[in-house]
């Protein structure tokens, strides 16, 4: 009896033990969002990510469906989305045109004007994005679809110009990593290995982003613009996922 009575206490310290450590967890993981969600930059990834979310469904829905009372609130919910994170950038614009200039002191001198390119025409888009906030929001007037439009040119633009950087970084650091390699610099392969990863999620996000852009020029057909959206939603979660793992490196694995 005794036997019994002492693996039924050992069972509920064990089970007791499993619900203590998933309580930490959860706690962990809240905890982590809320500190992420404080930052800026944090909640526009989290507010990207549903207003592309928003969109694929509406797409979707419109398409199978037609309209519907739902369909209105998840179309005003994604532009809820996207007009709050212009606000949230407004003067933004300002941050790019400095990263710009200062991105003229890059001693590669490929890099240098691609990555002086890249922060222009981002600058550029956001500019526009302001006045597209205000015509909407109903501060100024104006032709909304056409400064939307510019502002869609300067993205694009943005975004093939950082593919290209892309491409020339990773050509560079295979050819540095092969160097190493030869050399047997151990900490600097490890390092290289790291940077190679991050420049190639950077590259793979851009060129979904590219989707964006495009489709809002119409140089894609409509029938894809289920496409486009759904590029935007995997653009928006890489984005945030590279932030959230800078932000809360995961930790090593014990072995």
């Amino acid at each position: 009896v005794s036997e019994g009575k002492s693996k039924g206490t050992a069972a509920r310290q064990a089970a007791n033990t499993v619900c203590e450590r998933r309580a930490a967890g959860m706690e962990a993981a809240v905890s982590n969002f809320v500190a992420f969600n404080r930052q800026t930059a944090g909640r526009d990834k989290v507010f990207r990510l549903m207003q592309y979310t928003a969109k694929l469904v509406k797409l979707h829905m419109q398409s199978r469906y037609g309209p519907s009372e739902l369909l209105k609130r998840i179309s005003n919910f994604e532009s809820s989305m996207g007009q709050g994170r212009k606000m949230m950038r407004l003067f933004r614009c300002m941050d790019f045109f400095l990263s710009a200039r200062a991105s003229l002191d890059e001693p590669d001198e490929v890099v240098r004007w691609l990555l002086f390119m890249d922060r222009l025409n981002v600058g550029l888009r956001m500019f526009f994005d302001h006045f597209v906030w205000a015509i909407k929001g109903g501060i100024l007037k104006g032709d909304v679809n056409a400064v939307n439009q510019k502002s869609n040119v300067f993205w694009l633009a943005g975004l093939i110009v950082a593919c290209i950087r892309g491409v020339y970084q990773l050509t560079t650091l295979d050819n540095d990593l092969a160097a190493a390699r030869s050399a047997r610099k151990t900490e600097e392969v490890a390092a290289l290995k790291k940077k190679i990863a991050t420049v190639r999620m950077d590259l793979i996000r851009d060129c979904l982003d590219v989707f964006v852009p495009t489709q809002g020029l119409d140089l894609l057909p409509a029938s894809m613009e289920r496409t486009s959206a759904l590029a935007g939603v995997a653009a928006s979660f890489i984005g945030f996922y590279q932030m959230w793992t800078t932000t809360f490196p995961p930790k090593p694995r014990l072995v």
